[in-house]
């Protein structure tokens, strides 16, 4: 079996992802991606050369992304430390548990979008 024909299989399962793969023979994986046994032709490896290779990312919205950080038990906590804060008017309280709450969501964002750095 060549590179291109192992190459060529792991696009297959890639692009069938949806598919129920569990039952696919070799066979069967080599007619869909249309290679022969002996691997692609030298157009076919120049045609798949071009297309891209990458996962698209999916980012949700920004405020998405901070309101989800207020969706947890942590958060839930310090959402139910607030309502008795807000209830009896201990504004101070209240202000101080609201702004650590707030932290937390921006602290849980920032540390999302931060990436490690790539290896060279």
């Amino acid at each position: 079996m060549t590179v291109e024909t192992i190459g060529s299989a792991v696009r297959v399962v890639i692009r069938c992802a949806a598919q129920d793969l569990a039952t696919a023979s070799l066979p069967e994986l080599t007619a869909r991606s249309q290679t022969l046994a002996h691997g692609l032709s030298a157009a076919q490896a120049g045609e798949r050369r071009d297309e891209p290779n990458e996962i698209a990312e999916n980012r949700r919205h920004p405020l998405l992304e901070f309101a989800g950080y207020f969706w947890a038990p942590i958060p839930w906590v310090i959402e139910a430390a607030l309502v008795p804060s807000l209830l009896v008017r201990h504004w101070t309280d209240a202000v101080i548990i609201g702004v650590l709450l707030v932290i937390n969501g921006a602290v849980g964002v920032r540390g999302r979008s931060i990436r490690p750095p790539t290896p060279t």
